[in-house]
């Protein structure tokens, strides 16, 4: 097996005559999309690149199945949902997650995410929810940290972050949510924003998820797997009074994303949900992803097998890429 534990380096983005380009070796449907039919990318955006070794890595192609999404009606039970919420989860048309199908995105140039106050630090509880470990306490911050811009459908001017929470499975190729071109990563991170009251009242929200690989140098949860054992079992919660920086589960770069609506993962399955999702993936090492399985959540067969829910039909929905 190939390792991915090493940081993928690509050359800067460019465009190139498609006549004077000609590849030694076929890349088809591992991310290399053209954008106009003169034009092809070769940027190969980090996860495009990562992706050329996970399609050598998961050879038997698309044999490849989707995690299932085990705990999700036992969830939605225990929830006590409304039979509407219960409906929605099961047959809604614009659900998440996605499978994203790099040669069917549509390029934008719209404005890059701003990031605000993510350096900013505050107490912060880390919780054990039964169905996924979050961290919580934001709002309650002096500089409670948001985002405003490169977010096409809003109906907010800026989106304030709630909580931050994990998925992730007993297997490193099943764990995250979404997948690229078929492609699972080690486990997902969920930046849970919430939006201004709109004219209805209501509080909009966005989803930014970070798509972690495993990888044996280093790892974002650096500043949390310290505390897993005081959150091992479903209700406990520990205050966490230095909490950590929002910045701490991000990549090094956020230039490049990609853009739809969608809904929340869990029960009540919201839509209207808008999601980015970063391009650039983060790194959790093996021992902290090893740590996040041993903490208990709820599932349907009553064994800790992770959190993830399988991928959903897209249904026409557009998909945008920022380059």
């Amino acid at each position: 097996m190939i390792a991915l534990d090493r940081p993928i380096h690509t050359p800067p983005l460019r465009f190139v005559d498609r006549s004077h380009f000609n590849p030694t070796f076929d890349v088809s449907g591992v991310g290399f999309c053209s954008v106009r039919r003169e034009f092809i990318l070769i940027d190969s955006m980090p996860v495009f690149a990562w992706l050329i070794f996970a399609t050598v890595t998961l050879s038997y192609g698309k044999s490849v199945q989707a995690w299932p999404y085990r705990y999700e009606r036992d969830y939605v039970h225990k929830s006590q949902s409304s039979p509407f919420e219960e409906d929605l989860c099961y047959r809604g048309s614009s659900q998440s997650p996605i499978d994203i199908t790099t040669d069917h995105v549509t390029y934008t140039t719209h404005d890059p995410l701003n990031l605000v106050n993510f350096n900013s630090t505050g107490p912060v509880m880390l919780e054990n929810q039964g169905h996924t470990l979050a961290i919580t306490g934001f709002p309650k911050w002096k500089s409670q940290p948001y985002i405003f811009d490169g977010l096409e459908n809003s109906t907010s001017p800026r989106y304030y972050l709630d909580n931050i929470h994990l998925h992730w499975s007993d297997r490193s190729w099943t764990g995250s949510e979404h997948r690229i071109n078929g492609v699972h990563f080690a486990a997902e991170v969920h930046y849970v924003f919430v939006g201004e009251p709109n004219v209805q009242g209501s509080k909009p929200k966005h989803v930014m998820a970070v798509l972690l690989r495993e990888s044996s140098t280093s790892g974002v949860l650096w500043d949390l797997e310290r505390h897993y054992q005081h959150v091992m079992n479903k209700d406990e919660e520990l205050l966490i009074h230095n909490g950590t920086t929002a910045m701490t589960f991000l990549p090094h770069k956020l230039d490049h994303f990609y853009r739809y609506v969608g809904s929340l993962t869990t029960a009540p399955c919201t839509e209207g949900i808008i999601w980015t999702v970063l391009a650039t993936p983060a790194k959790i090492l093996i021992h902290q992803l090893n740590g996040l399985r041993k903490i208990q959540i709820e599932n349907q067969l009553g064994d800790n097998v992770g959190n993830s829910r399988g991928t959903v039909a897209l249904n026409g929905r557009p998909i945008y890429f920022r380059i």
